[in-house]
């Protein structure tokens, strides 16, 4: 009965409730008066409080129409909260098919440039046709949510025109926030400069792709392969990459600050001048990695194998290295005041 009453409650919303609550005071007040003044169903009264000489129904002239209008505010309430959620669902649903409309659009648009105007083909005639297929496509992007961004790319990617270092088109500064690419095939991609804040990337294949200076701050990663991938000058904070491989990754100036690395695989990855300022890296695979000048401050390394990794003149400060395996690991000039090394092996 509790969880019928609490599923009803927070069913009738804001409005609802404090017409509901209104209803329920004046209620309340009318039934206390009634009782201070010894009102009852006879036309006599206990003369209590000097109003005795009044009757049930000469109380119900004075608290009924106040009653009256307060229920009618409060069913006028919920109805009109009933009718702004249905205008907010046909506006949602209106935005939906704007947003579908305007994929269509562009993968027809799109479709006609690389069969007709020969767009991505080794000849491909006039050099203005990459250059508006690019607009469109920026364009387009910042209109759609994070799934049709991410067939939006899988149709860019398997047209061929977002691959190797110099694609036909390319998505700098192309909004790509929240993209949904989960379990995708995208093996050498470029999206050098796309900003893809939370964008998800669960479980895909990554292998060789072109992550330059993107923006993935907050972004899931969790068991993607980026193998011998390019993320340099990259923005991974807050990331979470938890079981990501990237051995071979090119990773100079990556910021991973306060980044989920949790058993992440990063073998004879290049992370020089890295910030990984608060990151978690607990049973970590470093083995081989080059950190030198990187920031590991206040990072967490329990358990991580950093055997015959660089960090010369990385930073240390605070970092936890509890039973971290740092055999043969170059430490020249790195700073490792204040940081935990119980059991750590060197």
């Amino acid at each position: 009965m509790r969880e019928r009453f609490v599923r009803i409650w927070n069913s009738v919303g804001t409005i609802g409730r404090f017409a509901a609550a209104f209803v329920l005071t004046v209620s309340l007040i009318a039934l206390v008066v009634w009782l201070v003044v010894g009102v009852g169903y006879s036309d006599y009264a206990r003369p209590v409080t000097g109003f005795g000489g009044k009757r049930l129904w000469d109380w119900m002239e004075v608290w009924g129409v106040p009653l009256a209008v307060a229920l009618l505010v409060s069913f006028g309430a919920i109805a009109a909260q009933r009718a702004g959620r249905r205008a907010e669902l046909e506006r949602d649903l209106q935005r939906d098919r704007a947003r579908e409309e305007a994929l269509q659009s562009y993968l027809t648009t799109m479709k006609e440039l690389v069969l007709d105007k020969k767009l991505g083909s080794l000849d491909q005639g006039d050099p203005a046709v990459a250059r508006v297929a690019y607009a469109q496509t920026l364009a387009t992007l910042r209109t759609l949510d994070g799934v049709r961004k991410g067939l939006a790319v899988r149709f860019l990617f398997e047209s061929q025109l977002i691959i190797g270092d110099k694609p036909v088109i390319s998505l700098n500064q192309a909004d790509l926030t929240g993209v949904e690419l989960t379990n995708a095939r995208l093996e050498g991609v470029n999206l050098d400069g796309a900003l893809m804040a939370d964008a998800d990337f669960r479980a895909s294949n990554l292998n060789g792709s072109y992550l330059r200076n993107v923006d993935l701050n907050g972004a899931r990663l969790s068991s993607t392969t980026l193998l011998k991938a390019n993320l340099e000058g990259a923005d991974l904070s807050e990331a979470n990459l938890y079981n990501a491989y990237l051995d071979g990754a090119s990773m100079d100036e990556v910021d991973m600050g306060l980044a989920d690395l949790t058993l992440v695989s990063l073998y004879k990855a290049d992370l020089q001048r890295a910030e990984l300022s608060g990151a978690v890296l607990l049973n970590a695979n470093l083995e081989s990695a080059n950190l030198s000048g990187a920031v590991l401050n206040g990072a967490k390394l329990a358990r991580a194998n950093m055997n015959d990794a660089k960090f010369v003149e990385a930073d240390f400060i605070g970092a936890v290295l509890t039973d971290a395996d740092l055999s043969n690991a170059d430490l020249t000039k790195a700073t490792l005041k204040n940081s935990q090394m119980a059991a750590a092996e060197a």
